[in-house]
């Protein structure tokens, strides 16, 4: 799992192959296991893979044509209204979209684990979506994530270090123990590469 975390890459350009029936709804599954505000599980899929309405969700990605290419489109919506009942305004401007993130999450790493590439694309016409989709009002939009075997492994982004991000006992500072510094003692060097994890994974499924 640690590797899976560090390793997962978002990806932008898709070999020409399907992903199954089994490991798409696995991948999809582990999203319902995700943390959700109240156990409301507002979140809802829609699994679009017809061509056409792939082209067509590309190109109300702020014509981000790549998408077209994933072999799936997820289309993750949210029932708000549930959450607002329980939380009121919090729950529908922030626990909402907190619970659908973290199924987000969960798919993204579990689509890792079989070799399968995504991004999560949050920039869209949410109208333009809902009235392909037909989705109803009431129903909220939050994400697009693209599934699809990676034709090569994108190199690692850069990642801010762990003792500029981390603060004790109060924002802003950063004065511990002694023995605490540099953080990066004590955070395991990762020995694999993304390709040796791709390849582990690949060979798991022969």
């Amino acid at each position: 799992m640690i590797d899976l975390l560090r390793e997962r890459r978002t990806v932008r350009d898709y070999k020409i192959k399907p992903v199954e029936d089994e490991t798409l709804y696995t991948i999809l599954d582990t999203a319902r296991w995700a943390p959700s505000a109240g156990n409301i599980q507002n979140w809802r899929f829609i699994i679009v893979r017809d061509p056409h309405k792939r082209q067509a969700l590309a190109t109300f990605c702020a014509e981000q044509m790549w998408l077209a290419d994933a072999p799936v489109l997820v289309v993750m919506c949210s029932l708000t209204d549930k959450v607002k009942d329980m939380f009121g305004e919090r729950g529908e401007a922030v626990y909402a979209l907190q619970s659908t993130s973290a199924a987000i999450e969960n798919i993204l790493i579990a689509a890792w684990s079989f070799g399968v590439g995504s991004a999560w694309i949050g920039s869209f016409s949410e109208d333009d979506v809902r009235k392909l989709l037909q989705i109803p009002f009431e129903v909220e939009i939050h994400a697009i994530i693209s599934l699809g075997y990676p034709k090569e492994v994108p190199t690692p982004p850069r990642r801010l270090h762990l003792g500029d991000i981390t603060f004790f006992e109060k924002y802003g500072n950063r004065k511990a123990d002694l023995e605490v510094f540099p953080l990066s003692k004590h955070i395991p060097k990762v020995q694999k590469t993304a390709q040796d994890v791709i390849q582990r994974i690949l060979e798991r499924k022969k």
